[in-house]
């Protein structure tokens, strides 16, 4: 059985730490400790946590009832009190929070557990008992609305909110006076009556005739309804008591007409309609079709009657094509797109389709209706071409052209009403993988079922559209609190992170959301969207499958990171680019016989910025393969110098970045350079790092022996911080391994390091290879280097790496 997780709210570090232990103990887990109520909030939203174990007294402006109180209303969590008071008081207070239990100290882990035990199966209870009414309450009929002994509504369900006008979300917590609207015909027509003084007169009343219910926008409906007053279980109904709540149920007398009517009008529409209309059974005969289902198809009522629509398959689409569309159907109630089909002449002609299931009470499908417009040329309508302009054709939600529409009808309406609205941008973690693994029709089967899992969770008044790729957006507005955005981005996350089904595979996907905020983070379309994007970014840098909300501090480094980027260009169009040396000194006679070529950016207003910066930007901006060459070609340059100033035994390595290392023409490349610079080949060593090589084992080893016969020199940096396989070390055709500095930096006071160190050396000696040792900044390190075998170093120690000009006399001073 999966743990329970529990979240302590204390402010007594000690006492907090106890609980914790007394708590692992009994087998649950601690999520976190939080030490005030707004902590708490924060952990609750985080974590969801199944129970928070709550102290009343803590350190701030909030007390653990309010902090308690809010958790319940937000997140449904239950809340035990752990405390030491117990007056009557606090006991009053304390109640108002609905709390699932109360514990007061000095306790025993029995009674932690018990308690505990007994809060979780309330609170299982509580829920199914809420899922039961609400399911029932939403398929009746009838309309209710319940309210609270204050006469503020609880609740209304589907059919309340048709005849009151009334949104659930807008009317709960106000007056029933202000909603629920009654007028008495039969006297003065602009004098409501307050339903509530009917509750003082009887338990059970039925008005009607006479009666009507003023809705939202003004219209009267005549009603028939029952009041129920709600009493205290322990009192007599017959006495003068107080009531605790009360439950409307009234119904629509004009139901019967509206139905008579509603009928008459779908017979209309059916007849009339400019599509094109079939209906079937469940096994897809047909049952039903209209008038311009047989101008389109040229079928007439008699010739399709019992058959099923394949008798108009073009032959146009393959048998994975229907089986998509049958599987989407399925699984969602619905398909719409673009499909060929064939006239009874024998003319092909596109159309739009969009086939929706019917289903009973009991949720089984009965029926499916289709609906198809001929997309001819000369049947297009300005709907078509809406429809095609406006809404994605593979998931049928809003393109990027109706969202930036909806986002700027929101954000005036944000500003009317002064209030928020929140932008998420979402991206599919894994996407790229799945779709260019298993193919395009499993990405667009797996986008489709993506809208279908996300417009679950969205309002009737948020919009959610699909960008483009595996970009989605959604915009959120009249939320109350932030509580409410952070509830649906959880929920997003825990929906898509489920199995996805494709044919008889699963697979995973997860999502990076990035959240922006109007007014704070934006006050028009472009700002809004740019930063809900740079903190999607964020969010994927963080790990994925999670979602951040945008700040100052993140769009300034991403300012600053495009800022480099449109500068790397510049830097290398412009020469600020420079190649600095850092001499290798021979340890058995202390004498310079190479270097590692290694590339500055001298930026004209920033001075030096560290390669760490700008070589992953080059990687993204596609510039590294240019600045690779120019580094090579440069270094090739500064030899020929040195030669013709008498420097001529010198070698010098080059490092190679993964993208050059995986070009398939890089050994020509190398060989024209080199041939174009005139220096000898010998005098260059090429630096690949671990990682690269073990990326594609057996491409590496291939081109490698391709470089080899060019007569270059290689050598394996950074070796030991990888992930290399010492059965294919033996099989690289390498010269040198190089010793990365994590691992020299503490050679004279860690064992582990200095084992490490001796392994690698003896290692390349026993594969006939040289060993060098990159950092060496201490005499310490110098003398364990020399006593163990590695005879070649590099580092502060002996230089920095310097510019050409330096370096040679460098070495002119070091062999005097």
């Amino acid at each position: 059985m999966k743990q329970k997780k529990i979240l302590i709210v204390e402010d007594e570090g000690i006492v907090a730490l106890d609980l914790q232990n007394r708590l692992k103990h009994l087998g649950y887990e601690v999520c976190n400790i939080a030490d005030t109520a707004k902590i708490a909030l924060k952990m609750a939203a985080k974590y969801s946590p199944d129970l928070v174990l709550m102290d009343i007294v803590l350190k701030g402006e909030r007390d653990g009832i309010s902090a308690a109180r809010q958790i319940h209303d937000l997140f449904g969590i239950p809340v035990v009190f752990l405390t030491a008071y117990a007056d009557e008081k606090t006991l009053a207070r304390a109640k108002l929070s609905n709390p699932h239990g109360y514990i007061v100290k000095p306790f025993n882990v029995q009674m932690l557990r018990s308690n505990i035990e007994m809060a979780l199966h309330r609170h299982e209870v509580d829920q199914a008992l809420e899922s039961c009414y609400s399911t029932t309450l939403a398929s009746i009929g009838d309309a209710v609305i319940s309210f609270d002994h204050e006469g503020k509504i609880r609740y209304l369900n589907a059919m309340a909110e048709a005849l009151s006008g009334w949104k659930a979300k807008e009317a709960v917590k106000r007056h029933l006076s202000e909603v629920f609207i009654l007028i008495n015909t039969e006297r003065d027509k602009d004098e409501p009556i307050d339903p509530l003084i009917f509750m003082d007169q009887q338990t059970l009343l039925s008005l009607s005739g006479g009666f009507e219910l003023q809705s939202k926008f003004g219209t009267s409906i005549p009603i028939k309804l029952n009041i129920i007053p709600i009493r205290s279980r322990d009192t007599d109904i017959d006495t003068d008591t107080e009531v605790e709540a009360g439950i409307i149920i009234f119904s629509d007398k004009r139901e019967h007409l509206v139905n008579e009517r509603q009928s008459k009008m779908a017979e209309k529409i059916f007849d009339n309609s400019i599509e094109g209309i079939v209906l079937t059974d469940n096994e897809l005969h047909i049952q039903q079709i209209n008038k311009t289902f047989t101008e389109v198809t040229g079928y007439e009522f008699s010739e399709v009657v019992g058959k099923t629509p394949a008798i108009l398959q073009s032959g146009h689409h393959d048998d994975d094509f229907y089986k998509n569309m049958w599987a989407t159907l399925r699984r969602t109630g619905m398909w719409q797109g673009q499909i060929f089909n064939r006239r009874k002449n024998g003319d092909v002609y596109p159309e739009w389709l969009s086939i929706y299931s019917i289903k009973n009470k009991n949720g089984d499908v009965i029926n499916y209706i289709g609906l198809f417009s001929d997309l001819s040329e000369k049947k297009m309508t300005q709907d078509h071409i809406h429809q095609l302009a406006h809404y994605d054709a593979l998931t049928g939600l809003p393109n990027r052209l109706l969202f930036m529409e909806r986002l700027k009808q929101s954000i005036v309406m944000a500003r009317r009403k002064e209030s928020p609205l929140a932008l998420f941008f979402l991206d599919l973690d894994g996407f790229k993988k799945i779709n260019d693994s298993m193919g395009h029709d499993s990405g667009d089967f797996l986008l489709q079922e993506v809208a279908f899992r996300l417009k679950k969770h969205m309002r009737e008044s948020d919009t959610l559209s699909r960008l483009g790729g595996d970009e989605f957006t959604v915009i959120i507005d009249g939320y109350d609190q932030i509580g409410d955005i952070l509830i649906i981005a959880n929920k997003i996350l825990k929906e898509l992170a489920v199995e996805f089904k494709i044919g008889e595979r699963s697979v995973y996907i997860t999502a990076s959301i990035g959240i922006s905020i109007y007014p704070n983070d934006g006050h028009d379309m472009g700002e809004l969207i740019k930063n809900a994007d740079t903190a999607m970014y964020a969010a994927k840098e963080k790990g994925k499958n999670r979602y951040e909300f945008y700040d100052y501090e993140m769009n300034r480094k991403t300012l600053e990171r495009l800022t480099l980027e449109s500068c790397l260009h510049r830097a290398y169009n412009e020469s600020e680019f420079m190649v600095y040396y850092q001499p290798k000194i021979n340890l058995l006679n202390n004498k310079v016989d190479g270097a590692e070529a290694l590339i500055r950016w001298n930026h004209p207003t920033l001075g030096f910025i560290s390669p760490s910066q700008f070589i992953p930007l080059a990687e993204e901006a596609g510039m590294i393969a240019l600045i690779g060459e120019w580094v090579l070609r440069q270094v090739c340059r500064d030899l020929r110098e040195w030669e013709e100033r008498g420097l001529n035994d010198l070698s010098v390595s080059v490092n190679l970045s993964a993208i050059q290392f995986r070009d398939p023409n890089l050994v020509k490349f190398l060989d024209a350079v080199i041939s174009q610079e005139g220096v000898d080949v010998h005098s260059l060593e090429m630096e690949i790092t671990e990682s690269m090589l073990m990326n594609d084992v057996q491409r590496s080893i291939t081109m490698m022996k391709q470089l080899k016969e060019m007569g270059l020199s290689l050598s394996i940096d950074d070796f030991g911080t990888g992930y290399s396989s010492l059965k294919y070390l033996k099989e690289f055709p390498v010269d040198i391994l190089k010793i990365d500095k994590s691992f020299i930096d503490e050679i004279t006071n860690n064992s582990d390091d200095r084992m490490i160190v001796k392994a690698v050396i003896d290692l390349a000696h026993n594969l006939g290879m040289e060993v060098i040792a990159e950092g060496v900044e201490k005499l310490t390190q110098v003398e364990f280097l020399m006593q163990n075998g590695c005879h070649k170093v590099q580092g502060f120690y002996f230089s920095k790496a310097i510019d050409a000009n330096a370096f040679y006399d460098f070495v002119i001073e070091n062999r005097k």
